[in-house]
């Protein structure tokens, strides 16, 4: 169904977009801390599921070459939604699919039963 799989797309969206939004922030926050301490100090980091130990001057490098990727990625896959979207603006233009609110749900739906409630007492007549 052409509803759910947008509603899906958008739903998904939302969330990349904040989860993705979140850790680019974080690992901006991170980077700026540790530009404010000496460079040979020792700090961790987790790589899979080992605590690495580094000094802060090669911590720095890596981790703004990982905010340069996410931000890569972000627009990589804003480039996809986008495509995405209009290829299901297509399909529905294509297939003459229109999106109606609740009111015009029970509208036609109560038109359609009085069309046919009319329709059953012409036929009996």
């Amino acid at each position: 169904d052409i509803a759910n799989e947008i509603a899906k797309v958008n739903d998904e969206r939302r969330e990349h977009k904040f989860d993705h939004f979140k850790f680019i922030y974080h690992q901006q926050r991170v980077t700026e801390m540790l530009k404010k301490m000496p460079n040979d100090k020792r700090c961790y980091r987790l790589v899979g599921d080992t605590l690495v130990e580094y000094q802060v001057k090669d911590v720095i490098p890596m981790l703004d070459t990982n905010i340069k990727n996410l931000e890569g990625l972000e627009t990589k896959l804003n480039e996809q939604l986008v495509a995405k979207g209009k290829e299901v603006n297509e399909y529905k233009e294509k297939n003459h699919i229109r999106f109606v609110n609740e009111k015009e749900f029970y509208e036609i739906r109560r038109n359609a039963t009085n069309t046919d409630a009319s329709t059953a007492n012409s036929a009996t007549k």
